[in-house]
């Protein structure tokens, strides 16, 4: 996709704002990504100024009843509504009417927190897993926003083990990835990591339907920490593959009654074919 198509996207986006302020704000978050092309020329020359997205300070967007609020220096939060960012999901998003668990992987400002706790309402709950300090508090700030009592949000990363984690913050102009465990160009921080068989253990959460990973290129590790669960539930699992050494990675981790299917360029559907209806 060439620089002008990117552009026409953005613009597009800023019509998801939810008032007129919100559109503002995001008109000018989509001016400001205009100065990429400079922040990857300073750091040639070993200067790193801060993201110029930090200009602009928290705004809205709406998509039906739900409504989330994220701060300019998250990320293009307002393509979700109206791309295949925020729609990727919907042929799966079927599957909740029965109820059930879902377990978000890399919740980010709560975009599918939000949605699948809304659709299971009474009939399930939502665990939200996000570990990058600047996600966290719009994830808990969308829930409340929205009054969803079936989620539970927690500030930690999912991998292989339960111990630390070196989590990767992205650098405004120096590269497509949002945090990540996998290195990077941005600053570096410590974040604590769970395996989802243990936080399924120690929160007494069963019956999960839907699992989505989503963790830039850590799927692999998050996977392989919830085995159990696999074998237990026989969730969904939609996850994130870049390569297909990255899509070899993670079928390596799941179980063989497995099946799987590519769901757009990136994402991949992981069913289980000795699942109960």
């Amino acid at each position: 996709m060439g620089l002008v198509d990117k552009i026409r996207i953005h613009v597009r986006g800023i019509g998801a704002g939810d008032r007129l302020r919100d559109r503002a704000a995001i008109a000018v978050l989509v001016a400001l990504r205009l100065l990429t092309p400079l922040w990857s020329l300073l750091d040639r020359i070993h200067l790193r100024p801060p993201s110029p997205l930090g200009l602009v300070g928290r705004y809205q967007i709406r998509a039906g009843v739900n409504r989330w609020e994220v701060g300019g220096v998250e990320g293009a939060a307002y393509l979700f509504p109206g791309t295949e960012l925020g729609t990727a999901y919907r042929e799966i998003e079927a599957e909740l009417g029965a109820g059930g668990g879902c377990i978000d992987v890399g919740a980010s400002f709560g975009w599918y927190t939000v949605r699948w706790a809304r659709l299971l309402g009474s009939r399930g709950r939502v665990l939200a897993l996000e570990p990058d300090p600047r996600h966290y508090p719009s994830l808990l700030h969308n829930v409340t926003l929205n009054q969803l009592p079936n989620v539970v949000a927690l500030l930690c990363a999912a991998g292989d083990h339960d111990g630390p984690l070196e989590l990767f913050t992205p650098a405004f102009g120096l590269t497509t990835f949002d945090s990540s465990a996998v290195h990077h160009d941005g600053a570096a921080i410590k974040v604590q990591m769970r395996t989802v068989d243990n936080l399924c253990d120690e929160l007494s959460f069963t019956d999960v339907r839907m699992v989505k990973v989503d963790v830039e290129g850590f799927e692999p590790e998050v996977i392989r920490g919830m085995k159990r669960l696999l074998e237990r539930d026989h969730p969904i699992v939609i996850f994130e593959a870049w390569t297909l050494g990255a899509l070899d990675a993670c079928r390596a981790e799941i179980p063989s009654s497995y099946r799987i299917r590519q769901l757009n360029e990136w994402d991949y559907v992981a069913e289980s074919h000795g699942s109960a209806p």
